[in-house]
């Protein structure tokens, strides 16, 4: 298993972007968090035939990383309704930017309890991996979204 600096970078890399040139996984400028920031909410509204919106994918990004929250301080948490996410949701404005705002205060706490509490590491990589999942399906379809204009 990775040791608790690894870890603790890995995450890091999702949310905040690589730390220069210097990515393990990720290019420069696509962290999470950058790559929300660059979205519109009326992108993150957009709903491709077949595909959710933006929108609800970070929705179920927020309940993954809730999730690893609850599981940093049981390991035994209750698993979240996964399907609500996957529901229909529009995203005013202030929704878009609301929802950024809990994913970095929650990416926070996490963060801060993966580096007090080897509890909270034990957990974080299927949560890290689930995590990068659904970056690389946001990143994926933004792309997409741009692309059609």
């Amino acid at each position: 298993m990775a040791d608790n600096t690894q870890i603790l970078n890995l995450v890091r890399e999702l949310f905040e972007g690589p730390n220069g040139d210097d990515g393990k996984f990720l290019d420069r400028d696509s962290g999470l968090f950058s790559t929300l920031s660059h979205i519109r909410s009326d992108q993150a509204d957009a709903h491709p035939v077949g595909q959710p919106s933006l929108y609800n994918i970070t929705l179920h990004v927020r309940d993954t990383l809730t999730h690893g929250l609850a599981l940093a301080r049981d390991a035994h948490a209750r698993e979240p309704n996964w399907s609500l996410a996957w529901d229909p949701h529009h995203a005013t404005n202030a929704d878009w930017h609301a929802l950024q705002t809990q994913l970095e205060h929650d990416y926070r706490e996490w963060k801060s309890l993966l580096e007090h509490s080897e509890v909270a590491r034990s957990s974080a990589v299927p949560t890290l991996v689930h995590l990068a999942l659904h970056l690389g399906g946001i990143r994926r379809q933004w792309k997409l979204l741009r692309a059609r204009g």
